[in-house]
């Protein structure tokens, strides 16, 4: 898709959803894998750098968009470093000096307060948001 729209190919948003998404163990895009998700890491971030690159090219790379793109990058590594520091570690800083990658205080927390809720609490009911308060906190000494 990037190619195409290197050389000029125009894409229009359909106004009508018609997929289903779900998230249910391992798939394409997800994995609980240390090394896989590593691997995709890597990936994702030569395709962001293509993807400025292109942008450069056209002259249509502006800060905004160049911001977001950062972010993007910033929580993609934070997150594969938040889940697989303890097996990834060598791999996760050499692209993080590769990169250029620094991860702010805030993209950390964000970080933290997902994966809090995505790995200790129930989706559904009032308790929930206690549960995710005392895990927050119980956990915090995560972030670094």
């Amino acid at each position: 898709m990037l190619s195409l729209y290197e050389t000029g190919a125009k894409f229009f948003k359909d106004p009508v959803i018609n997929s289903k998404i779900y998230v249910d163990g391992d798939s394409i895009s997800r994995t609980s894998d240390g090394p896989r998700s590593v691997e995709m890491l890597r990936t994702r971030l030569e395709y962001f750098q293509s993807l400025r690159q292109v942008l450069k090219n056209k002259k249509e790379l502006s800060d905004a968009l160049l911001s977001k793109i950062k972010k993007k990058i910033r929580l993609s590594y934070y997150n594969n470093y938040y889940n697989y520091n303890n097996v990834c570690k060598e791999e996760l800083l050499k692209l993080k000096v590769n990169y250029d990658i620094q991860p702010t205080l805030t993209d950390k927390v964000i970080t933290h307060a997902h994966q809090v809720y995505s790995q200790n609490c129930p989706k559904k009911g009032i308790a929930k948001y206690f549960i995710f308060i005392y895990y927050f906190f119980a956990k915090i000494n995560r972030i670094n």
